[in-house]
Formats: C-alpha cells, sequence, structure tokens
C-alpha cells in the first residue's frame, strides 16, 4: 500500500511539473511546425544586415465589414384598408384527394 501511495505520488508530481514546462514554452515555439530538436540543428544565423519578418502584435486581427441596412418601418393599414381586404372574395379550397398529384 505504501508503494502505490508513492507512486501516486510520484506521478502527481510528473503532471504537475509537464503543466509546470508547459507554460513556460513561449507561444510561437507551441505553434511551430519544426519540433524544437531540429529546430536548432538545422538553422543559419543571420548575415549581418539580414533581418527576420516580424509576426504581428499579440492582439492584432483583421475585422470583416459587415453593414446592416435599417428596418424601414411599415405604415399600419387603416381600418377602410383592413376591411376592403378582408372583403376580397376568395376561392373556396377544393379537397384534396390522392389521385390529385401524380406520385413521383
Amino acid at each position: 500500500d505504501a508503494d502505490d501511495e508513492d507512486e501516486e505520488e510520484s506521478s502527481d508530481s510528473e503532471e504537475e511539473e509537464e503543466e509546470h514546462l508547459a507554460l513556460t514554452v513561449p507561444a510561437p515555439a507551441l505553434h511551430s511546425s519544426i519540433p524544437a530538436s531540429e529546430d536548432s540543428d538545422e538553422t543559419e544565423p543571420f548575415d549581418e544586415g539580414e533581418t527576420a519578418a516580424t509576426p504581428p502584435p499579440f492582439g492584432y486581427h483583421v475585422a470583416a465589414k459587415i453593414s446592416v441596412q435599417p428596418h424601414i418601418p411599415m405604415p399600419f393599414c387603416s381600418e377602410a384598408e383592413v376591411e376592403r381586404l378582408l372583403a376580397i372574395p376568395t376561392p373556396p379550397l377544393s379537397p384534396v384527394s390522392p389521385t390529385s398529384y401524380p406520385l413521383l
């Protein structure tokens, strides 16, 4: 039982150490496609006067502009207009039968 507790404590401390190390890795290294071990072997130092492209600042982003047309309010129909529209005769609905529509 004591050995099991020691193993649990040791695995807990290893996890905490990994989390701590993960927090100290700079953000660009986390997103790099080149592993850190290869990075130092395959890069060459800059010549005098040579510079590298500087990445944009952390908060830099391009926002899309969206134009919204204002809603044009529709005037309310007058009572006379409502009565006129309701007075328009509408043909009765025909009953729908299974033969009304051909089967596709």
